[in-house]
């Protein structure tokens, strides 16, 4: 996926780079299909031509060319209108999932601390905790966490899993999973359900044994069919000295690294047990979290003017970032079949209504001998459903097999998504129906005397 989106805007530089390579693709283009009816034009049957019938000599095979071109546009337009389909049923699927946390109200940022003046864990951690304190008590403000790493902010630390109880055979590494320190109350300003247990809280600062909370990815996957809270774990491979973790409590599972990325077992060690000099906080406000960026500023200021305050942004925005690339990826696409769709409607209103010029004679004798309306029309949209059934059957085939590489850009609907191709097929006939009709409407208002003296 993103390896997709980098050579999308690799070859968007390019071109902006080079804007003579791009007008001169243009002008070659436009001068290549603009001689092929030229050169046609220019082996007219001029006897024919100055007798009025504006068939030619060469029309037969002319129209097989125009026929032919008419299905490759309609393939074309089928082809990339159900890619577009995809990929907008994936974004919205993408959409409706939940990251296992509230974005509204929270705003985030990110408070790094010198090292010259916060050398000591004891000294950055109480700094820590006095920043959060000094915020909370801000009027505009619920509650503040602090944690290492935020969730879909493309930040992530991994660790090893060690059981007490379950030793690791010789060679064998702990299971890899996620883990992030976090400071009391963080759940409950996430809004991250707490499953069973209880949370941190400040006891936990002052117990002399370490304690730690794991997701219920964790709990499912290493102690399924037994209770985890009480269980000890250590995160990495512990020596004969290392503390064991006591599991106090389960939270729900989150969606850290994206929202379409499979959740991964998951801890979350107590800040002051470990610690980092950069740390992001988390405020849940009352209100619209932009307004409270200049009070929380203010109370960071108080505090140490020498920390600033950095990448202050939403949960909100932090999700829509998320789902960004998913996003440009579907409206390129859905952009490319929305002008083939018009070129193929395009393409068929064209060629109908020169096919209706081109036979203006015979539908004036058909007239004449008692047609009625309604069955010139059906004749003339008839010819030119054959063309779009013909195009949608090539697109369909196509769309089955080219769909198929674009799995990884897809989520919540398959690739060869059966309702997808039918609301296509539908769309796509839809529309050139409505294309043949307007040209076939107007063969049935023909005037059969005028029609005959055109020969």
């Amino acid at each position: 996926m993103n390896s997709l989106l980098q050579d999308l805007r690799c070859g968007a530089r390019m071109l902006l780079k080079k804007p003579g390579f791009t007008l001169g693709l243009s002008l070659m283009t436009g001068l290549l299909f603009g001689l092929a009816p030229a050169v046609t034009a220019s082996r007219r049957d001029l006897r024919r031509a100055l007798k009025g019938d504006g068939r030619g000599s060469a029309g037969a095979g002319r129209s097989g060319w125009r026929r032919l071109l008419v299905v490759g546009e309609v393939a074309l337009a089928f082809t990339l209108l159900v890619g577009a389909g995809l990929l907008i049923r994936s974004f919205y699927a993408l959409l409706s999932v939940k990251p296992g946390f509230e974005t509204e109200h929270a705003l985030t940022f990110q408070v790094s601390v010198p090292a010259d003046r916060y050398a000591e864990k004891n000294q950055t951690v109480d700094f820590y905790q006095r920043l959060a304190e000094k915020i909370e008590s801000s009027p505009e403000v619920r509650s503040v966490g602090i944690v290492s790493s935020l969730p879909l902010s493309g930040q992530n630390t991994g660790s090893g899993l060690t059981i007490q109880g379950r030793p690791l055979h010789a060679g064998e590494q702990p299971p890899a999973i996620g883990w992030q320190f976090v400071s009391p109350g963080y759940f409950r300003t996430m809004g991250i359900p707490m499953v069973r247990g209880r949370d941190f809280d400040q006891r936990d600062l002052r117990h002399p044994n370490h304690v730690t909370i794991i997701d219920e990815t964790l709990a499912r996957r290493f102690f399924a069919g037994e209770d985890p809270i009480g269980k000890r774990v250590y995160y990495g491979l512990p020596g004969p000295q290392e503390h064991w973790h006591e599991i106090i409590g389960v939270v729900g599972e989150v969606r850290h690294l994206a929202l379409d990325a499979t959740p991964i077992p998951r801890g979350y060690d107590l800040l002051g047990q470990s610690w980092e000099r950069s740390m992001n906080f988390v405020v849940r406000t009352v209100g619209d979290p932009v307004k409270v960026i200049g009070a929380v500023r203010n109370r960071a200021q108080e505090l140490d003017k020498e920390v600033p305050l950095c990448t202050v942004e939403t949960l909100q925005e932090i999700l829509s970032r998320s789902a960004a690339p998913r996003h440009f990826v579907m409206m390129l696409v859905a952009a490319f079949a929305a002008i083939a769709l018009i070129l193929a409607a395009i393409g068929i209103y064209g060629l109908v209504s020169y096919t209706v010029r081109q036979r203006t004679h015979e539908i004036g004798i058909r007239m004449a001998l008692g047609a009625q309306p309604r069955a010139v029309l059906k004749l003339v949209v008839r010819q030119g459903m054959i063309l779009i059934s013909l195009g949608v059957a090539i697109g369909l085939g196509t769309s089955w097999a080219l769909t198929r590489l674009m799995s990884n850009l897809l989520y919540g609907v398959g690739a060869t998504d059966p309702a997808t191709f039918a609301a296509i097929a539908a769309l796509l006939t839809g529309v050139a129906l409505l294309a043949c009709y307007l040209p076939a409407r107007r063969a049935t208002k023909v005037d059969p005397m005028v029609a005959l003296r055109c020969e």
